[in-house]
């Protein structure tokens, strides 16, 4: 799998061949469908493999904090890296899904475990009284997307954005932002709905918020007021 990552990284999934990828590994094409049926066999290992790995680097930054605001930005960096490691096949992903149904088929299906998993950790932030009435599995596929796109677009050249650059530090923290305000924010006791629109400020993992209305008649926007420790029920 490492020569076909290196021949895709060089010309792209699409342009790639099997017999480049067989002189890659030193090789026979014979023996190239000893293993796989087909070039999209093989990116439908690099894809569970992808997986399997960014599974791996999720559970050991959670692993590694107690914080889970912490926790979440360690996970968000392990992602944005995976995928600066991975870029050439997850372009070949993408291509491929769009072309070849039986592959799409086997990619929706890895996609779908891993927005479970995020949907798992939405109900656990539900059960400690975050994000009350958020639908867990649309939330997960619309935060899985908003990363996914947003590293696509800014490390896969002709992505997107072209006139400026972005560090890992950048990316990270904008991500970060945007997922945990997603997530950590709270009702006040008396305000009624959960349905509703906020405007936050910046968060770190020791400042707690909750969405608290802006107008005493219920109408115009909420916006988010940090609570000090014990404050919070």
């Amino acid at each position: 799998m490492e020569a076909a990552r290196r021949v895709m990284a060089r010309v792209g999934y699409l342009n790639a061949w099997v017999n480049d990828i067989a002189a890659e590994a030193n090789r026979s094409p014979a023996l190239f469908y000893f293993y796989f049926e087909s070039k999209e066999a093989l990116l439908a290992e690099l894809a569970a493999d992808f997986n399997t790995d960014l599974q791996r680097r999720v559970a050991e930054a959670y692993g590694q904090e107690t914080d889970s605001l912490l926790a979440l930005r360690r996970a968000i960096a392990a992602f944005w890296r995976l995928y600066t490691e991975r870029l050439p096949e997850i372009v070949g992903i993408m291509q491929a899904a769009m072309v070849v149904p039986s592959f799409a088929a086997q990619w929706q299906e890895i996609h779908r475990e891993g927005t479970q998993l995020v949907a798992q950790g939405i109900r656990q932030s539900q059960r400690e009284g975050w994000a009350p009435g958020l639908d867990p599995e649309l939330a997960a596929s619309a935060l899985t997307s908003m990363i996914e796109q947003f590293c696509y677009v800014w490390q896969y050249p002709g992505g997107g954005f072209t006139t400026r650059l972005l560090s890992e530090d950048e990316a990270v923290e904008t991500l970060w932002q945007l997922w945990s305000h997603a997530l950590y924010w709270r009702v006040p006791f008396g305000v009624r709905g959960t349905h509703m629109p906020m405007t936050q400020s910046p968060i770190t993992p020791s400042d707690p918020i909750a969405v608290s209305p802006r107008r005493a008649d219920g109408q115009g926007s909420l916006e988010v007021k940090r609570q000090k420790k014990g404050s919070m029920r």
